[in-house]
């Protein structure tokens, strides 16, 4: 990595679990949410699975499993909130896409 380094505050006001995340991009995106929850002998056969891939494979996927395991809360910090964020985003590309037909 270059540039500078330290430490910076990320976040803004709002907490989510990650299941209100999901359903809030679903919402931004004008979409029926389609969310898959595995269970924990799911989730230790794609570990399985993963570790005979490689072992670099098998250190991600045991990552992300384990860390959409449970929520992670920071300390709220800012002003700026998420929805009306990604609402902004979405309108921008919706029309960035419109002016390029």
């Amino acid at each position: 990595m270059t540039g500078p380094s330290g430490s910076w505050d990320v976040g803004g006001p709002d907490v989510f679990t990650y299941r209100e995340l999901e359903e809030l991009v679903f919402r931004v995106a004008a979409r029926r949410p389609r969310i898959l929850r595995v269970g924990t002998g799911t989730a230790h056969g794609i570990e399985w699975l993963a570790d005979r891939g490689s072992p670099r494979v098998g250190n991600l996927a045991r990552f992300f499993l384990e860390s959409l395991a449970i929520d992670a809360v920071g300390e709220p910090i800012g002003q700026r909130r998420l929805e009306p964020y990604l609402l902004a985003l979405a309108d921008s590309a919706r029309q960035a896409d419109l002016s390029s037909r």
